[in-house]
């Protein structure tokens, strides 16, 4: 999924936010690291979602995040949110276990959907694909609406809403071969090229895996660093630039 409204802001903005500072005590590792002022860029559950109060996944979920920002408030600069992804606590994996049902069934449900009402690739955006890699360019689908779709079980609403998955400054979801899209931004390089990432990770991972390591790693990192939200912001300012003149 991608918030980004226009490729100018995309190159603009997410390309900057991209220049990411490594603390001085921090030892460099797969996942970047983040130096900020603003505490809020680390977790949106800080905004008011998870810890302001109980929810439908369960008290220990709460109790978990807080202790995580905690932790994260009291280290000296960095958290290794990369150890906790390769092995998290017992309590984040019962609760995506708990979400992951629900969560297969929204994202199979929209994909089927979107294979079935969708547009085929324009032969411009299936030559990207195809350079990015991705193995079935020709199944892909472009879903265009006015409103993009929530999750209807209350428990993954929940988690939705507190992990800042459904803001509504987002534009477009992928799900597999399906890509939802809000009317506008159909013909928009960056969203596009953000989602097509995507769908290759789809494709690498498998559905299903993709899923149990997106919400994970939504918990972990927060919507912005997840691993899998950073692979797509990068891989799109990395082909625009590519692509420029």
């Amino acid at each position: 999924m991608v918030r980004h409204a226009s490729v100018r802001q995309y190159v603009t903005v997410h390309r900057g936010a991209m220049k990411l500072a490594l603390p001085p005590n921090c030892k460099r590792s797969p996942v970047p690291h983040i130096r900020s002022s603003r505490p809020t860029s680390l977790y949106p559950a800080m905004r008011g979602g998870l810890i302001g109060r109980r929810w439908g996944t369960g008290e220990c979920l709460r109790k978990y995040v807080l202790i995580l920002l905690t932790f994260a408030a009291l280290s000296p600069g960095c958290v290794d949110k990369s150890a906790l992804l390769a092995k998290p606590p017992d309590q984040l994996v019962s609760q995506v276990q708990t979400l992951l049902p629900a969560a297969e069934k929204f994202v199979v449900r929209n994909q089927e959907k979107a294979l079935r009402l969708g547009h085929p690739l324009t032969s411009k955006y299936l030559r990207i694909a195809k350079e990015l890699g991705i193995d079935k360019a020709d199944k892909i689908r472009i879903y265009t609406v006015h409103d993009l779709p929530a999750p209807q079980d209350q428990k993954l609403a929940d988690a939705a809403r507190a992990l800042g998955y459904n803001s509504p400054d987002i534009v477009a979801y992928t799900y597999g071969y399906g890509i939802w899209i809000k009317d506008g931004n159909q013909d928009n390089n960056g969203v596009l090229i953000h989602e097509l990432i995507h769908v290759r990770q789809a494709e690498r991972m498998g559905l299903k895996e993709q899923i149990r390591q997106y919400l994970t790693q939504l918990f972990i990192f927060g919507y912005r660093q997840a691993p899998l939200e950073v692979e797509a912001y990068d891989g799109t300012t990395q082909y625009l630039r590519s692509a420029s003149p």
